[in-house]
């Protein structure tokens, strides 16, 4: 092993993993230290660790990196990078503080939050998000974990007071840093600002510890193909039948996703509130209708989509009176969500899971452990597999927080043709398909089905 990812949700480790997987990458979904588990043995040059720390206290985060750096080190890893949230949500500083507790006297960590691809930009130490201040941003919205902040340096203090955090331009040479503080944030606004760091870095001593988000990521992939440790991927093609999108996301921009493939015409389910709240009601006589009607939708149409709907309160079903946390909950709605997706997914399968809580619980369910990375299937958007009682199950995940309103429609037409990711050829569609990417007129619309199954 060459180069140890760690990341705090799935969906983030494996977007961070999926631009190196011409490197050969393993993916731990997840660690149980509780129960004796350690890095899984790998001949691969990438272990991507699902840490998943993104909802813990930041002290248990701190610890929990810290240990499976110690295990990375011990393994062999030369480049430590700590794959971080584009929009700086999550246990930021407490990791970084981790990563150095693991390895003293070894930095400092070179911290490059920009997707410039994504136009997430760091400058002046500012994260922006399409021009804003990701405080003011869809992400400073968030129901659950609202981003309050846009400078690098003041999230990083706000959780861990004894690291010293320097803001830099690009313009500098990275051995002038050496030794100047614990994390130093880089400005960065191009992809080529990104490489030239990484090259840099991975001139230096080891072990090189790196901390930033997929633009991170892809920005080592490049120079380690310049460097030749890279091997050319192939576009996985066509999946094993049609594309089912499961929403477990409440951000808007997943919500603009769904309603985009509703309006063009595209089946489209809504889960009742009692679904996300009782355990149960998958066996009940309502899942079996829903279940049903999904599955025949599946079967007939290149797109289906279900949505989890806007935030839950549990107060509106009859005879509830929930005094739970909000923590709570969403480990609740999450772990319900996973069982329901477990009980559609049947025999060889292309699923589209929007939420790295609901996809963690689905595997949860499903009693995986490790998952193989098949291929980027655009920009941040990944495609897995792994085999369930004999068949290949194929999942595309990607974090809920960016991608264009036509992406579930997009990505269900060129899935159907077999053709190349969206991040390498124009937009496609299909004219014989249901699935269009061009948005019809509003009295032209038929929704197939959007309201709740009771």
């Amino acid at each position: 092993m060459e180069i140890l990812l760690i990341a705090d949700d799935l969906t983030g480790t494996l977007d961070g993993a999926a631009a190196l997987v011409g490197a050969g990458v393993d993916v731990c979904t997840r660690i149980d230290f509780q129960n004796g588990a350690g890095l899984p043995t790998t001949n691969a040059a990438v272990l991507a660790v699902n840490a998943d720390t993104r909802h813990v206290a930041p002290a248990v985060a701190r610890e929990r990196v810290a240990r499976i750096v110690a295990a990375g080190r011990a393994a062999g890893a030369r480049v430590i990078m700590k794959k971080t949230d584009s929009a700086l949500r999550g246990n930021i500083g407490s990791e970084l503080a981790g990563v150095l507790d693991s390895v003293p006297g070894a930095g400092p960590i070179r911290f490059m939050p920009a997707f410039p691809a994504m136009k997430r930009v760091t400058k002046g130490g500012i994260q922006y998000i399409e021009g804003v201040p990701v405080n003011e941003s869809v992400f400073g919205r968030d129901p659950f974990e609202p981003v309050t902040r846009s400078s690098v340096r003041e999230i990083i203090a706000s959780q861990v007071s004894e690291l010293s955090v320097s803001c830099r331009s690009m313009d500098k040479a990275l051995e002038e840093d050496a030794g100047s503080a614990d994390v130093i944030v880089y400005d960065a606004e191009s992809d080529e600002e990104m490489s030239r760091c990484c090259r840099e870095a991975l001139d230096g001593a080891s072990p090189v510890l790196l901390a930033g988000c997929a633009g991170l990521a892809q920005a080592l992939a490049s120079v380690l193909g310049e460097l030749g440790h890279l091997s050319a991927t192939r576009y996985p093609g066509r999946g094993p039948g049609n594309l089912l999108v499961f929403c477990g996301s409440v951000n808007e921009v997943s919500t603009s996703q769904c309603a985009y493939a509703r309006e063009t015409g595209n089946p489209s389910f809504s889960l009742p509130d009692e679904s996300k709240f009782y355990p149960e009601w998958v066996e009940s006589d309502a899942f079996k209708a829903f279940e049903s009607q999904i599955a025949e939708s599946w079967r007939t149409n290149a797109l289906t989509v279900i949505e989890s709907g806007a935030r839950f309160d549990p107060n509106v079903l009859p005879g509830v009176h929930y005094t739970g946390t909000t923590e709570d909950l969403r480990c609740l709605v999450s772990r319900n969500l996973g069982r329901i997706l477990k009980h559609l997914a049947h025999g060889s399968c292309l699923v589209f899971v929007m939420g790295g809580d609901v996809f963690l619980s689905f595997l949860e369910e499903m009693g995986v452990t490790s998952i193989s990375l098949v291929a980027e299937v655009a920009t941040g958007v990944v495609m897995s597999e792994f085999m369930y009682e004999g068949s290949p199950v194929r999942v595309i995940s990607k974090s809920g927080g960016f991608g264009e309103p036509d992406l579930f429609v997009s990505l269900a037409c060129r899935l159907a043709q077999g053709s190349a990711p969206a991040r390498n050829t124009a937009s496609s569609s299909v004219s014989s398909s249901p699935v269009s990417s061009q948005k019809p007129k509003k009295e032209e619309v038929l929704i197939a089905c959007s309201s709740p199954i009771a």
